[in-house]
């Protein structure tokens, strides 16, 4: 907050020196005020469709599934960050969305024991993909 306002000051002295520099000053204003409503609703968006997948893909016994055995390495059906469980995990189902949104996905990310939740997970997918993308 400290930063924008000194930020703005500078910004402000500085129009007043050249008008070319004046209308670069506020186009760049006006870009900002702009992405700040843009990334508002690409949180919340991001937020939501982390949360539909991670209902949709939650399993019981997570407790048992973060036990490393003693010796400090999780395997491969354990690890959180694994590629055949993105979306276990809050902060690792938010990471998956938005690489989803840089277009890295699989239809493996989706598949899940119970045939229902894979369509349902699948057509969620399709959803996320139109109105964001």
């Amino acid at each position: 907050m400290l930063f924008s306002l000194d930020a703005e000051k500078v910004l402000g002295t500085i129009k007043v020196l050249n008008i070319k520099l004046a209308t670069f000053v506020f186009a760049l204003s006006t870009i900002m005020n702009d992405l700040k409503e843009f990334a508002l609703v690409m949180t919340i968006v991001v937020l939501m469709f982390s949360c539909i997948f991670l209902i949709l893909h939650a399993e019981s016994g997570n407790e048992e599934d973060l036990d490393d055995g003693g010796n400090g390495v999780l395997d491969d059906e354990s690890d959180p960050f694994s590629d055949t469980r993105p979306f276990q995990y809050f902060g690792v189902s938010a990471l998956s969305v938005f690489m989803m949104i840089m277009g890295e996905f699989s239809q493996d990310m989706f598949e899940t024991e119970d045939t229902g939740v894979t369509i349902f997970s699948l057509s969620m997918f399709v959803v996320f993909m139109f109105f964001v993308v």
